[in-house]
């Protein structure tokens, strides 16, 4: 479903791996697929709904704060049929804010596609 796919938990890495204004890299081989076949995916019919990359995190005032941090524009999944592996990649950097000790429901999570369809 749309916002449900694969996510890495930052609680863990906070601190330690993670620091604020560095630069990172993201690369990820995916694919989009529908179980039992059917109709193509938005993102290939139309450009709409394609994989993003986000963070997301809530801070000390409970405020629940979203980022995009790499998208699979449509110039670049046009003509890619579902079920095809490609690449999505990003950098970035994270601020203070977002990787604070303070803040709570930190991760990165790949959203975009409608319901349906597999990442």
């Amino acid at each position: 479903t749309r916002g449900r796919g694969p996510f890495i938990d930052l609680g863990t890495v906070l601190g330690e791996c993670i620091v604020p204004d560095k630069d990172y890299i993201f690369s990820a081989r995916v694919r989009l697929s529908r179980q039992g076949g059917g109709q193509p995916s938005r993102c290939f019919q139309m450009g709409e709904n394609c994989l993003k990359l986000r963070l997301q995190a809530m801070d000390v005032e409970d405020e629940l704060h979203f980022r995009h941090l790499a998208v699979d524009t449509a110039e670049s999944v046009q003509y890619i049929p579902d079920g095809v592996w490609r690449t999505i990649h990003g950098n970035f950097t994270f601020s203070e804010r977002e990787i604070s000790d303070n803040a709570t429901y930190n991760k990165i999570t790949f959203v975009g596609p409608e319901a349906g369809i597999d990442i």
